[in-house]
């Protein structure tokens, strides 16, 4: 009985984890938190109140199919994907969390930046232009440009969690 319990309490510890860690500048005293965005509603998986260097680390267990995840600090989030054991670091600072990042140790987190920069320059452009006729042609052809890069981005590897999360990608609405 006692070999059995010990077999579990390892086989246990073994469960394949990916780490998230790095440091937020400027964001002394405030929550990050960790969540899984891969259904309709996010999940909390975990999250540390920032000290004043700002650093953080959380740890978890990988699943067995991609999952999408959201580093968030306060209304502005980072999108993530771990789909294999993982050490993905993400440094920013509070006032530009979501758009001023550096993201490693993942191509396809790396890529969903890219998706996510482009995608938020994209909105503003788009709100602009709503308002001005000269920035419409210039928004049209942002579209366009961005439609392009999308799409080659998913054909690289259609079946991939990035193409997923590219194709889930509204502007606007």
């Amino acid at each position: 009985m006692a070999i059995a319990a010990m077999t579990l309490l390892t086989a246990c510890n073994n469960t394949p984890k990916f780490t998230v860690d790095g440091t937020i500048a400027n964001a002394d005293s405030t929550t990050l938190y960790l969540e899984n965005i891969t259904g309709n509603n996010p999940i909390l998986v975990d999250s540390v109140i920032l000290n004043d260097k700002g650093n953080y680390k959380f740890t978890h267990d990988v699943a067995e199919h991609a999952q999408f995840y959201r580093l968030r600090l306060g209304n502005q989030s980072i999108n993530l994907v771990v789909d294999t054991i993982a050490h993905i670091t993400c440094n920013s600072q509070s006032q530009a969390f979501a758009t001023n990042y550096t993201i490693a140790g993942s191509e396809d987190c790396i890529v969903m930046r890219e998706v996510a920069i482009n995608g938020a320059r994209l909105k503003a452009l788009v709100n602009k232009a709503m308002n001005n006729e000269e920035m419409r042609t210039s928004a049209l052809d942002s579209i366009a440009a961005y439609k392009t890069r999308m799409t080659d981005l998913v054909l690289q590897a259609p079946s991939s969690a990035i193409a997923y999360y590219i194709l889930m990608q509204r502007v606007n609405g």
